[in-house]
């Protein structure tokens, strides 16, 4: 529905307060407004009741804003407005404006919404807005009569129009309305005439027969005017003929009024259709209510598996350092022939082990928000993340372990028709043959690439005869690759050569709280220590310089 902007009395202005003050909005009154002739009684337009939601504007033009109320006051006259000016250039020209002496623009004029018209009256609106104009409708809208000027001299307004209309008997006549508004003081009062032309009656000879022209039955013929005088209500607005009646005038007299007023509708209108059009879907002007598809934490590449400490045995970790023994010279027995012949004796030695778990730990600082609401898959996310990375630097120890105690091999000739790869896994494995069952191969990228590509099946079932491989297939032997190796090594083990011992529960989720800056401190401790039990048990095999 259409807004509403009902010009009302003269204002008052306070340049020391910079404030405005005047009657906003008059009851009681017929007005021309932006949406035709009609009249406000007391109660029917709400008014906010916070004052400053209603804003002051210079001629209608929301874009320029001057003001803002801090009083609007309900009164028999109508509703009052004091309103305070902006400290800005546009705000001192709406003071200079408003002086009773020079200024150009002395009427306020009221903006109202949602408003409902029947039988010339308005039913109900809702005040919204203000604007600073140069000429009133309402004839006594004034508050202050200081204002209006002589008081003894009646304001008479004419408006005059002219309608067309065919009389029952087929004849074209027309009828002249004449609306006269009289002001004087605090009365107003609106007379309406209405005058009837029609053309003059036929007159009739009254010699002449029917046969002759005269017609058969004279017709009664009603007087030429009627008048009448009344005070009816306003009329809801101009009909379409009054409308392009009033246009034209305005061009006939040069009147750029009309023009202008026409021109301020459209260009709010224009204003409102410009601000949709730059409402765009992003960058500038984007909207900001636009609700996401929640997908979660996102794929960051495949999950860590632990590859090198599952090969080797495992245990647990009950103190920072791992203590033991293990023999240097075993001992041994021999054959013996028999009573009273001395039973044969070696010198066994022995040497202590000790090795100290490694410590792993990460933490961060993050902002309290994350726990104080909901961020749905944030903190399993996290402590998944710490854990991965937990055990992604446990097992690259446990393979630097394996290889810094791994014997040292040099890869032999590689047979005709044979994987190099394959041929550097079995002399690793024929080099441990003696202290274990090898169980697995750690192996470089580009070894593992020559294994896959060998067309060669004897060369598996060779591998698989030469271990001795209890269950006498090669999916009991594990080939891993992996990225830490140098290219072309092949590092081959038995399981028994080494145990990962680890504290329970690890990686431990701990929390501390900083109070200073408002923050969560989660963090994760890891302990892990790599017991070499044989060394012999353990080969790397390079490839010869």
């Amino acid at each position: 529905m259409a807004d509403v902007h009902i010009k009302a009395g003269t204002l008052t202005a306070s340049f020391e307060d910079r404030t405005i003050s005047g009657l906003l909005l008059p009851y009681g009154e017929v007005g021309n407004t932006n949406l035709g002739k009609f009249s406000v009684a007391r109660g029917t337009v709400t008014i906010p009741a916070d004052a400053s939601v209603v804003t002051l504007n210079k001629d209608h033009s929301r874009e320029d804003p001057i003001g803002r109320s801090v009083i609007l006051t309900d009164t028999d006259e109508g509703v009052v407005g004091t309103f305070t000016v902006a400290r800005t250039p546009e705000g001192d020209a709406a003071l200079k404006d408003a002086d009773a002496v020079t200024g150009t623009r002395r009427m306020l004029s009221a903006e109202v919404k949602n408003i409902v018209l029947r039988a010339g009256a308005l039913v109900s609106g809702t005040l919204f807005g203000a604007a600073q104009v140069a000429v009133g409708a309402f004839p006594s809208a004034s508050l202050y009569a200081a204002d209006v000027g002589d008081a003894s001299e009646p304001l008479v307004t004419i408006e005059e129009s002219t309608e067309a209309f065919t009389t029952p008997d087929g004849r074209t006549a027309s009828k002249t309305t004449t609306v006269t508004t009289t002001v004087d003081g605090g009365r107003t009062t609106i007379d309406t005439v209405e005058t009837i032309d029609e053309p003059a009656e036929e007159v009739i000879d009254p010699t002449l027969t029917p046969e002759e022209g005269a017609p058969a039955v004279a017709k009664a013929i009603a007087p030429n005017t009627l008048t009448a005088q009344s005070k009816p209500a306003a009329p809801a607005g101009p009909s379409f003929l009054e409308m392009t009646q009033n246009l034209g005038r305005a061009k006939a007299t040069g009147d750029r009024a009309l023009y202008a007023a026409i021109a301020g509708e459209a260009a709010a209108a224009e204003s409102l259709f410009a601000a949709l059009s730059d409402v765009t879907a992003a960058g500038a002007g984007a909207a900001i209510n636009q609700i996401p598809q929640w997908l979660g934490e996102l794929w960051n590449g495949r999950a860590f598996t632990r590859r090198i400490i599952p090969l080797i045995g495992s245990g647990p970790l009950t103190a920072m350092k791992i203590a033991g023994w293990r023999w240097l010279v075993e001992p041994e027995v021999a054959e013996w022939a028999g009573f009273p012949a001395a039973v044969s004796s070696n010198v066994p030695t022995t040497e202590a082990y000790e090795v100290t778990a490694r410590r792993f730990a990460g933490a961060h600082s993050v902002a309290r928000e994350y726990r104080d609401f909901d961020v749905p898959g944030f903190w399993d996310g996290y402590f998944r993340g710490m854990t991965q990375s937990y055990d992604r630097q446990a097992d690259a120890a446990c393979l630097l372990d394996l290889l810094a105690a791994a014997t040292p091999v040099v890869a032999g000739a590689v047979p005709a028709g044979v994987s190099s790869g394959m041929a550097s896994v079995v002399d690793g494995a024929l080099s441990i043959l003696d202290r274990g069952i090898p169980s697995f191969a750690v192996v470089a990228k580009d070894v593992y690439r020559d294994i896959l590509l060998t067309r060669n099946d004897d060369t598996l079932t060779y591998l698989n005869t030469s271990l001795g491989l209890e269950e006498g297939t090669i999916e009991s032997f594990r080939v891993v690759p992996h990225g830490n190796m140098t290219a072309g090594a092949v590092l081959v083990g038995a399981k028994e050569a080494a145990t990962s011992h680890e504290l329970a529960g690890v990686p431990i989720r701990v929390e501390g709280l900083d109070m200073v800056r408002g923050g969560i401190d989660p963090g994760v401790f890891g302990y892990a220590g790599n017991v070499i039990h044989d060394a012999s048990a353990l080969s790397l095999v390079t490839q010869p310089i």
